[in-house]
């Protein structure tokens, strides 16, 4: 909801632009209302959850867990907004940039994962103690574990790849399907902020969420049993689709003919230039033709 917020002020300071009163107009709508329903949403996700969630026990989490989403965001549309301004300014081809993030990604996945896999969490998971924070934590974040242990890990090279060498033709064959739509997704992304905007790649975003939000209220709809419907599904939904609807005014494909929010529009913008060009050939012609009488005067009064 402070996607388009945080891209209209990074790109605002890099190309030194102007904010039109429309983008202001889109910023705020998405704001508002998708904040109205995500507050509606976090509510409900305390009231519907049968299941005893670590944010619901500690509480203190939210505004901790919120606090670093806002940051977060901020730092991925500064990312992605100064990955534009590079392919602008030095005209470096979005290979370029996925073979850096690729390569950067393995080293700092390597590291990590090694020092992880030679440190548990903990000795057994019949030793945790479930009514401290840092038990439940581990409970959550580590969950890597042999058939046969009860050592819990965040992550393991070893059970990888016994996992790994366990599994059947197809599913090695999807395992290594995801890995490549995975790839040309980050490529095709680095193409939408290149050839079209960020913006574009946060509307993509929405219109994916929207149809994950709808599938997901229309499978609990449809079941029998419809005690596991859950509100905050619902309020969620609302949400994106006011992102969504935010982005298309953000992006001029909905037009707002009140208020001049459509006189900065690019059509608007272009209408205007192209009169001030005819006027200007206008005014430019006219001119010639007074030259053009003057000279036709002072010849007729010479001959004379």
């Amino acid at each position: 909801m402070f996607e388009i917020l945080f891209i209209t002020l990074v790109f605002s300071k890099l190309y030194n632009l102007p904010i039109y009163k429309h983008r202001k107009f889109a910023i705020l709508f998405t704001v508002i209302f998708c904040t109205l329903f995500k507050i509606l949403s976090t509510i409900w996700r305390f009231l519907d959850d049968d299941n005893k969630k670590i944010y619901t026990k500690y509480k203190w989490i939210v505004p901790l867990g919120i606090t670093f989403f806002i940051l977060f965001s901020y730092l991925k549309e500064y990312s992605l907004v100064k990955i534009k301004f590079i392919f602008d300014k030095k005209f470096i081809l979005p290979s370029n940039i996925l073979l850096l993030y690729s390569l950067f990604g393995i080293f700092i996945s390597f590291i990590v994962s090694i020092v992880l896999s030679n440190i548990s969490c903990t000795d057994s998971y019949y030793n945790l103690n479930l009514t401290s924070f840092k038990d439940d934590l581990i409970k959550i974040v580590c969950q890597v574990k042999e058939n046969n242990s009860n050592i819990l890990y965040y992550e393991n090279y070893s059970i990888y790849f016994k996992v790994l060498f366990k599994m059947n033709i197809l599913a090695l064959f999807l395992f290594i399907l995801k890995i490549v739509l995975f790839f040309f997704n980050r490529l095709f992304c680095l193409y939408i902020i290149k050839d079209l905007g960020v913006e574009y790649l946060i509307c993509i975003n929405s219109i994916y969420f929207i149809i994950t939000e709808i599938i997901d209220l229309c499978y609990f709809l449809l079941k029998k049993n419809n005690n596991e419907f859950k509100f905050y599904k619902f309020y969620g939904m609302i949400a994106q689709i006011f992102s969504f609807l935010g982005t298309l005014i953000y992006l001029e494909l909905i037009e707002l003919h009140f208020c001049e929010l459509d006189h900065n529009l690019k059509k608007s913008i272009e209408m205007r230039a192209l009169e001030d060009k005819n006027l200007e050939l206008c005014n430019k012609l006219t001119d010639e033709e007074d030259k053009n009488r003057d000279f036709e005067g002072n010849l007729d009064k010479a001959t004379y």
